[in-house]
């Protein structure tokens, strides 16, 4: 029960972090200083996207250097709880070609592999479904992707339709191991 109440309260003071730092355009600069909270460093790869070992940044106008923890979700691996990563797909990301970082999460497949590295341990996330579109900002709570299933998930996504900010594209991968 700890863990939940301290999860909560880190979502809520990260989440509201995010509100006071995030600038409207989505870019670096002065106004975007470090949370204190997510300060430390994670990586990512996802060998299916191209994506070896990257930083995962944590402020919201960092999206525009690559894969971001999304504000709302503060919990990271090793908390057995749900989190969220946002990058963009078609807009132009240093190092990630003339796209972004998840340009190709509409071909993602069940049983590809994501790995995440917290706090010195690799973790291995399993995709377990195919990414599907839900509305930016939902109706009602039956349709709101991001879910807890009792096991450590990890969700990612994008604005979808390409070239639109109409809906996130979202798919599930799932803890499968940690190791050292």
């Amino acid at each position: 029960m700890r863990l939940g109440v301290k999860a909560v309260l880190l979502t809520v003071a990260v989440g509201l972090a995010s509100l006071v730092v995030a600038t409207p355009s989505g870019t670096a600069g002065p106004g975007c200083p470090e949370s204190p909270v997510t300060r430390h460093t994670a990586r990512l790869t996802i060998k299916f996207l191209h994506i070896v070992n990257q930083p995962i940044r944590t402020r919201a106008c960092d999206l525009a250097r690559g894969p971001i923890w999304d504000a709302a979700y503060a919990t990271r691996p090793g908390m057995g709880l749900t989190m969220v990563i946002d990058a963009h797909d078609v807009t132009p990301v240093p190092g990630y070609g003339a796209h972004g970082p998840f340009y190709r999460l509409y071909l993602i497949k069940p049983g590809y592999v994501a790995k995440i590295k917290w706090n010195g341990v690799w973790r291995t996330y399993r995709f377990v479904a195919t990414p599907t579109p839900y509305p930016q900002r939902p109706q009602s709570e039956v349709n709101k992707p991001i879910r807890s299933f009792g096991v450590e998930t990890v969700y990612f996504r994008c604005c979808w339709p390409r070239y639109t900010r109409n809906d996130y594209l979202t798919v599930r991968a799932v803890l499968v191991r940690p190791s050292h």
